[in-house]
Parts: structure tokens; sequence; C-alpha cells
């Protein structure tokens, strides 16, 4: 009875929950769908069949049970480039480079904010959830379309223009530097906005973050 069931969802054209994950660049249409209508957060995850660090994040981190439970909250669409030309057209449309590549649509807003991935389930979580921002006015209750509170606050609110900082370089632990302007920041987590859409650092991951302003200073780990 249940492949009845699925069955005939599929045939009378029942839209996708936020617990469904879409696939493609027709599931990434009908999610952008709903999230047009709803304000629901869309996590979208670029990968390719060929990529080793695509198969230990899905492994690792994107199957694990924490993290499906907050998927259940949003909008969650896994494309792969190599599948058509459409799949093709939408990683060259958000500036994908590599693999794994994520992208947070927040409430209410079509601008997508690029994350990173965090091998721990736990942090990803926290990681999506300050993407995603608050639902709109703030409200964190069950009432606001099922969202539940976000613990991590970095002041960017979804649907409004984010507050434009100085412009910054961010030098991470890992050797990686990150140009761009400094969008939010809270004492766990600094938000840059660069020419690919907004990232998110915790500060256990940078070594310094220095402003370029006629004052310049260091921030460095709070």
């Amino acid at each position: 009875m249940l492949g009845f069931g699925v069955f005939l969802a599929l045939a009378v054209g029942v839209q996708p929950t936020a617990s469904a994950r879409l696939e493609g660049a027709d599931g990434f249409e009908r999610a952008m769908q709903q999230h047009e209508r709803t304000g629901k957060p869309l996590l979208l995850f670029v990968y390719t069949d060929w990529c080793p660090y695509c198969r230990v994040f899905m492994k690792e981190t994107l199957k694990t049970q924490i993290v499906r439970r907050y998927m259940r909250e949003i909008l969650e669409v896994w494309l792969n480039p190599e599948d058509g030309i459409r799949e093709e057209a939408l990683a060259a449309k958000y500036g994908v480079r590599g693999y794994p590549t994520l992208f947070m649509f927040p409430w209410d807003s079509e601008e997508p904010r690029q994350i990173n991935r965090s091998a721990d389930p736990s942090t990803f979580v926290e990681i999506c959830q300050a993407a995603a921002g608050l639902p709109p006015g703030g409200a964190t209750s069950k009432s606001a379309r099922g969202h539940r509170s976000s613990p991590r606050d970095t002041g960017v609110r979804a649907g409004n223009a984010p507050p434009v900082g100085p412009t910054v370089t961010v030098y991470l632990k890992n050797g990686e530097v990150v140009k761009g302007q400094l969008a939010g920041e809270t004492t766990e987590m600094v938000l840059i906005e660069t020419g690919n859409g907004q990232i998110s650092y915790f500060r256990d991951m940078i070594d310094r973050v220095v402003t370029h302003s006629p004052s310049a200073t260091q921030l460095g780990n709070r």
C-alpha cells in the first residue's frame, strides 16, 4: 500500500513537503516554487558522483540523524551538474567551481548564501541555521511555519539587505584566505559577503580577520 500511496501522490501532483529531498533541475524548480510560496529556507547541495569529498560528506554528515532531523524543517535539493544541461546551467548560474558546494536560500529571500561544509553534523546544522536566519518578524515558535528557533543569531535578517561592513581578509587555520565585506559577526561566528554570496565561519576555524579601513584592526578569535 505504501508504494501505491507514493504513486498516487505523484499522480495527483502533491507538492513536496519540507522533509522530502528533491533532486536535479526539476527538483530545484519545485523547491524554489515552495520556497517562494512559504518562505521556508532551501538548502542546495551541489555534488558529483566521482567526488570523494562529496561521498564522505554525504555519509558522515548529510545522512546522519541530527542533520536529517533538521532537514525536515526546511527544503533540500541535491544537484549533480553532470546529470544534464539544465543542471549544469544552474551550477554555472551560482558560480560553482568545486565540489561539494552548498547554498542556503534564507527565509523569504531568493539570494543564496554559500555555506561551509563541516564534518561534524551538529556544527553543520548550526551553520545552516545561521545562514537560514530567523522567520519574518524574528518569530521562533512552531507557529512561525514550524521553524524552531535558531541558536545562533548573526544579526542578518532574511528578506532584508544585510548590513555591509568594512572590507576584510579572513585567514583560516587551514591556510585558506577569503576576502570580502563583513556582513555580520557574533562572539562565535563571522559572516562574510563575497562575490559568490555570503559565507559563515565559526571563529574556531579562523586564525585572524584583518579589517581594511583607516583604523585597521584585527578582530581575531573572541
